[in-house]
C-alpha cells in the first residue's frame, strides 16, 4: 500500500469545505475508489498522525506558510499539485513560488504544460453513468424550450462569459417566462441589472423594480438541490445554455456541456475557440452566434424537429465514441496514478505491471 497524504485547497487561502464545487468533489471520490483498487491509500495529512507518507497531493496551491507544505519541504516527502479549477476564477497567488518545489503539476492549462513537469489532466466524468442518465433523459417530455442551472456571477475575470450568458439568460427568461428554466443563486438580486442605477432602486424598492424591470419571471425557479437536481431540470429542457466560466483558457473544458449532453439537451455552447479538438461542432449550438437573448429564442423556436434529432444524433455518437475517453474517470485515474508512482523515492516505486488491471 502507497500512503499518500492529500490538502484541498482550492485556491490560495481558500476552504474547500465552503468553495469547492460539486462536480469537483465528485470527481475526488471518484480518484480515491479507483486508486485504491490499485494500492494507493489517500488520507488528510493529519489522519497520518507521526507515520510519514510516501507522496503528498494538494489539490490547488497552498499558501507558502502551509503547514502541511512546510511539513513536506523540512522532510522531503514529494509532492504533486492538482489544479483543477481556472486560474482567472481562482488566482492561485503562489503557483509561480511552487512549480519549482512540486515533483510533479497536473492542470487543465495546456498554455502550462511542458510534457517534463507539467501535464495535462482533462476533467474527469463518470462516462458510463452519463450514457445511462442519457437514455432515461431522451425519454422525458420537454415542456421547456431552454434551461439553465447556474448561479449568476459577476463579471470579474479575463476572457469571462458570465457578461454574455447574464444578459442572454435573462433577456430569454423575459420572453419565454414559464417555457424557461432557469435555476441557481442570485438571479433574483439587485446585482443582475446592468446599470448602477436599476440596481440602486432595485435594492431599495424590490417590488417596484419588478414591474418597472419585469425580472425576475416565472423562468426563475430559485435553487435546486445536488446529485440528480440539475439533470432532472435540464431533462424537462429542449436547449440548455452552459457556456464555460471563460474562453481564454485553452484545454480548460469542464462539466457543463456534458451536463447537457446526459440531459438529451441540445447544448448552447462557448468555451476555448480550440475546444472543437475535443467537442464536436455539429453536437452544439455556438452561443457567439446569438447578439442578443430574443435572437436566440427566435433561432430555438424556429428550428424544425429534424434540426432538432440531427443535433441529439451527433451528441450520441460523441457520448458513444472513442473521443469521450479523454474524459473518462478511468483515464483520469491511470494519469493520477501514473505521476503518483513516477514522484516516488526509487525505493518505493513499484513496476508499472502492478498495477495493470
Amino acid at each position: 500500500m502507497i500512503r499518500v497524504a492529500e490538502k484541498n485547497v482550492y485556491g490560495d487561502g481558500m476552504k474547500a469545505e465552503t468553495s469547492i464545487v460539486p462536480e469537483i468533489m465528485e470527481a475526488g471520490i471518484r480518484l480515491r475508489a479507483g486508486l485504491a483498487q490499485v494500492g494507493f491509500e489517500i488520507r488528510p495529512f493529519a489522519d497520518w498522525a507521526g507515520a510519514l507518507p510516501d507522496v503528498a497531493v494538494f489539490w490547488d496551491c497552498p499558501r507558502m506558510d502551509d503547514p502541511d507544505l512546510r511539513r513536506c519541504l523540512a522532510q522531503g516527502i514529494p509532492f504533486l499539485l492538482v489544479i483543477s479549477e481556472n486560474f482567472h476564477l481562482q488566482p492561485h497567488a503562489t503557483y509561480r513560488e511552487l512549480k519549482p518545489l512540486a515533483r510533479k503539476i497536473l492542470t487543465y492549462d495546456l498554455d502550462e504544460v511542458d510534457g517534463q513537469k507539467v501535464f495535462w489532466l482533462p476533467y474527469s466524468l463518470d462516462i458510463q453513468a452519463g450514457r445511462q442518465k442519457r437514455e432515461w433523459a431522451l425519454k422525458q417530455a420537454r415542456p421547456h424550450l431552454l434551461g439553465m442551472v447556474n448561479s449568476w456571477k459577476k463579471s470579474e475575470m479575463p476572457g469571462d462569459l458570465y457578461r454574455k450568458r447574464n444578459r442572454l439568460a435573462i433577456q430569454a427568461g423575459k420572453i419565454l417566462k414559464g417555457e424557461m428554466f432557469l435555476a441557481g443563486l442570485g438571479w433574483d438580486r439587485h446585482l443582475v441589472h446592468s446599470l448602477k442605477w436599476q440596481r440602486s432602486l432595485a435594492k431599495r424598492c424590490p417590488s417596484l423594480a419588478r414591474k418597472l424591470f419585469q425580472w425576475p419571471t416565472s423562468a426563475y425557479r430559485g435553487l435546486l438541490g445536488f446529485g440528480e437536481a440539475k439533470l432532472q431540470a435540464l431533462a424537462t429542457c429542449e436547449f440548455a445554455l452552459v457556456p464555460e466560466n471563460c474562453s481564454s483558457l485553452r484545454g480548460y473544458i469542464t462539466e457543463k456541456i456534458f451536463n447537457a449532453l446526459f440531459a438529451g439537451c441540445i447544448p448552447i455552447y462557448q468555451g476555448h475557440p480550440e475546444a472543437t479538438r475535443w467537442l464536436p461542432p455539429e453536437a452544439f449550438l455556438p452561443m457567439e452566434r446569438f447578439r442578443s437573448g430574443a435572437q436566440m429564442v427566435q433561432f430555438l423556436r424556429a428550428m424544425t424537429r429534424e434540426e432538432r434529432e440531427a443535433y441529439r444524433d451527433a451528441g450520441t455518437r460523441f457520448l458513444e465514441g472513442k473521443a469521450m475517453e479523454f474524459f473518462d474517470v478511468h483515464k483520469y485515474v491511470d494519469v493520477v496514478r501514473r505521476h503518483l508512482e513516477s514522484a516516488l523515492p526509487e525505493s518505493k516505486a513499484r513496476p508499472a505491471a502492478d498495477f495493470q488491471r
